[in-house]
C-alpha cells in the first residue's frame, strides 16, 4: 500500500481484484515534476525516487495537476548529467574569456621608439 508506483502482476493473480486506491498514494504526498520545474527541483526529485526503473508524473502545473506524461528517472538522470556537463562547459569558457580579457588589459605596451 502507499506506493510510489504501479507494480507488475502476474495474470490471474489475487492483486487482479485490487482497486487503485487500495496500492495508490495520495495526491498530497506524490512527487511530481511541472514544466516549470526547475533543476534543483528534479535533482531533488530523483534523490526522493528511489525505484529507478520507473516512471513518475510529468504534470503541466500544480494547480490542475493535468497529467502530460511521465518521465522514467533514468532519464531524468541522464538528463541532469547533461545539463550539469553543459553548465561546466560554459562556466569553464566563461572564466577563460574572463582571464583572457584580464590578461590584455593588463599587458603594458611599449613604443618601438624607445
Amino acid at each position: 500500500k502507499g506506493l510510489p508506483y504501479m507494480p507488475s502482476f502476474v495474470v490471474g493473480s489475487v492483486m487482479q481484484n485490487l482497486k487503485a486506491k487500495d496500492i495508490m498514494q495520495p495526491e498530497e504526498t506524490v512527487t511530481y515534476l511541472t514544466l516549470n520545474s526547475t533543476y534543483g527541483e528534479a535533482k531533488e526529485f530523483t534523490k526522493a525516487g528511489r525505484f529507478c526503473n520507473y516512471n513518475f508524473p510529468l504534470v503541466e502545473n500544480s494547480d490542475n495537476m493535468m497529467l502530460l506524461g511521465t518521465v522514467k528517472r533514468s532519464e531524468l538522470v541522464k538528463l541532469l548529467r547533461s545539463a550539469k556537463k553543459q553548465e561546466k562547459l560554459v562556466t569553464e569558457e566563461t572564466r577563460r574569456a574572463e582571464e583572457a580579457h584580464y590578461n590584455k588589459e593588463s599587458e603594458i605596451i611599449i613604443p618601438d621608439d624607445i
